[in-house]
């Protein structure tokens, strides 16, 4: 229009379209740092997000972890008090197998055992059977 002389000449109309141009890269440019900060936020609070997520993750494996740590001892303790128990009844039985109920003196049984184990220790030392 300015080359048919429908508008008058001057520096608006010389350099419109320039003008246009510069006004539209500032304002593309504000939009994208606006972009720019709103992604740089929603990064910021998802990794927060995360981060507290794993907070809570740790935190309950470590109660997870000290829960089972005191049902091992737990379950440790009783199993000696078992092995205890047992030991103690295997001595009671092997007591009562070996003794006499009435005289509490050594019976055919536990004669049988240290014989056994005389003629052992002699054949293994090539010695003859020695009776104490």
């Amino acid at each position: 229009m300015r080359n048919i002389n429908v508008l008058p000449v001057n520096f608006f109309t010389l350099h419109g379209v320039r003008i246009s141009v510069v006004f539209h890269v500032f304002v593309l440019s504000y939009a994208l740092a606006q972009k720019i900060s709103a992604t740089q936020k929603e990064r910021d609070l998802s990794q927060s997000e995360a981060l507290k997520t794993r907070q809570k993750l740790v935190e309950t494996l470590r109660r997870s972890e000290q829960e089972l740590e005191s049902r091992v001892t737990e379950r440790t303790d009783a199993l000696e008090q078992a092995n205890a128990r047992l030991r103690e009844n295997e001595r009671q039985l092997k007591d009562a197998a070996h003794t006499d109920p009435l005289t509490g003196l050594a019976n055919r049984l536990l004669l049988d055992v240290h014989l056994q184990h005389a003629i052992q220790t002699a054949r293994r030392e090539r010695a003859a059977l020695r009776c104490s």
